[in-house]
């Protein structure tokens, strides 16, 4: 359970200091080393970007690529609590052996959701440092966007949903 939703948490405010650095001052490491543990206990963690009132905050998993020769996920315009359901989600399925490519739709209890291939994966810059090599290649992302109550997508008229940045194209609507 991430942090912010730990209930318990919120008196003594977040165990990891400033989320965003890439040192720990408490552990006294590299902050990406707590997510190689996270990685190699489940296959996969969850980064959080947060918003910052011009850019919608969003997650990507690390460690998908690795460990599950499957393209990491982000997902849009959810705080981090969301995010991790989310990609926990998907990382569980990828993990049991699912796989999803660009167009190809997901059930998410009562919501939907659809895959786009992500135009510029550099914005997972934690995976990209982790996984990818900066001369010779960039670690592959999908985006998973998520429907609206009524099943439609934010490209779609009539959309009522949160607000999600879109990283990549969807397929044209017939």
């Amino acid at each position: 359970m991430c942090v912010e939703c730990d209930e318990a948490a919120w008196g003594e405010g977040p165990r990891w200091g400033d989320e965003w650095s890439w040192f720990d001052e408490e552990a006294r490491r590299p902050r990406g080393a707590r997510y190689l543990e996270e990685i190699a206990e489940t296959g996969w963690a969850v980064c959080t970007v947060p918003g910052d009132g011009l850019e919608l905050p969003y997650g990507y998993t690390v460690g998908l690529t690795r460990y599950h020769g499957h393209p990491e996920v982000m997902v849009s315009g959810v705080d981090s609590c969301g995010a991790m359901e989310y990609l926990d989600r998907v990382g569980a399925r990828v993990r049991a052996g699912e796989r999803f490519g660009f167009g190809d739709e997901v059930e998410l209890g009562a919501e939907r959701g659809v895959f786009l291939a992500v135009d510029q994966p550099e914005r997972l810059d934690i995976a990209q440092a982790v996984y990818g090599h900066p001369e010779t290649s960039v670690v592959p992302a999908l985006q998973l966007v998520v429907s609206d109550d009524a099943g439609r997508w934010p490209w779609e008229r009539g959309w009522q949903g949160w607000a999600q940045v879109l990283y990549g194209t969807p397929r044209a609507v017939g």
